[in-house]
């Protein structure tokens, strides 16, 4: 949502960016399907900033700086070298991207981190945090190398699960949750300090790695795999403000077949505020679609679905209060 009101949605289908009035009516389109420039195989949408657009291309191991326009052409500020980018934020200085991914054993250690700041002129990078990190206080490194030469028996039970990443920031402290845990992890940029906090709820179906979870995993079984996923809740959004820190998190109801989101506030030293639905909203998936307008403290979903063999968006927006 940008300040005027104009709503972006990335098309995965057609790998463009399509751009709706106020009132929902397109005004725009950017990109399209190809591999030259302004053109996208595997595109995301990540963040929006004053007038400024972060996407990726997956597919190029690329994160791209645009300067939104309503029409066609959108001006290319600047490019980034990224690997399996998941999550990523434009940070207040315009020169530095703060970005999540799939753990890369990349680090001069040889250890894999997960949450990185990238400086878009200079390409300097900061590790920020390493990928056991994740699994809660006190988690040994794990061997990257060491996995991809086990056996799908040998495998540890984290493998089996979904493993999408997500983090945002406020002022020096960067927020990360990870998908299956409500846990969150904040990291200081000035004193390197980090503290997790978090817990689960009443409606939180913690996630559990079964024999058949890891059955269906291992041997492809992508129906089996959605039925197991649907047992459990999932971690699909963190952000953050001057106040505050939200987790979104879904839960499957079996009497619609619908994702129902939920969503938890905390201050910024982990005390709890509040949880509660997002009334009204729900998915055909576990992951939403969500943007944090950090200023005006608004939270917007996109919820689907299927209207005579067509498919319908429907925006919503609430308020994050404390």
């Amino acid at each position: 949502m940008t300040e005027s009101g104009n709503i972006i949605v990335c098309d995965a289908k057609t790998a463009d960016f399509k751009i709706y009035g106020p009132s929902g009516v397109p005004v725009g389109i950017f990109g399209r399907k190809g591999y030259g420039p302004d053109e996208f195989s595997q595109p995301w949408l990540h963040d929006y900033r004053t007038g400024r657009v972060l996407v990726s291309n997956s597919s190029t191991k690329k994160l791209f700086v645009y300067r939104f326009q309503t029409g066609p052409a959108w001006i290319k500020e600047a490019e980034v070298s990224a690997v399996s980018v998941l999550d990523a934020k434009l940070l207040t200085e315009p020169d530095r991207v703060l970005f999540c991914r799939f753990p890369i054993p990349d680090h001069p250690s040889g250890r894999s981190y997960i949450v990185l700041i990238k400086g878009i002129e200079t390409g300097a990078v900061d590790h920020l945090l390493p990928f056991e990190a994740q699994f809660g206080p006190g988690a040994e490194p794990i061997d990257m190398g060491k996995l991809g030469r086990l056996n799908p028996s040998q495998m540890p039970d984290f493998m089996a699960m979904p493993q999408w990443k997500y983090c945002d920031f406020w002022e020096d402290d960067i927020f990360f949750a990870w998908t299956a845990s409500p846990a969150i992890v904040r990291t200081n940029l000035k004193t390197g300090g980090r503290q997790y906090f978090g817990r689960p709820s009443k409606n939180y179906a913690k996630p559990e790695v079964t024999r058949e979870l890891k059955k269906a995993y291992f041997e492809h079984q992508s129906g089996l795999y959605r039925k197991c996923l649907e047992r459990m809740s999932w971690v699909a959004k963190i952000f953050a403000d001057d106040q505050t820190v939200g987790v979104i998190y879904s839960r499957f109801e079996h009497k619609t077949s619908r994702w129902q989101a939920y969503i938890q506030l905390y201050d910024h030293d982990g005390g709890p505020v509040g949880e509660s639905a997002l009334t009204g909203f729900d998915t055909a998936y576990e992951r939403g679609e969500y943007f944090y307008d950090k200023t005006k403290k608004i939270l917007y979903g996109l919820s689907d679905d299927l209207r005579d063999g067509e498919s319908v968006f429907t925006l919503h927006a609430y308020r994050i209060a404390r």
